[in-house]
């Protein structure tokens, strides 16, 4: 496992924001729903 340091971490949290901002609606839409649909299986 690479440990990262703040700096690094901040960058990949932005990332991952980033992408998820650029995500289709529709592809948002269905995660949605998987998501919810695992949690009430879970």
């Amino acid at each position: 496992m690479v440990i990262k340091l703040p700096k690094d971490i901040i960058q990949a949290i932005n990332a991952a924001g980033m992408n998820k901002a650029k995500m289709r609606f529709e592809k948002t839409l269905v995660m949605g729903f998987l998501t919810r649909a695992f949690i009430a299986l879970g």
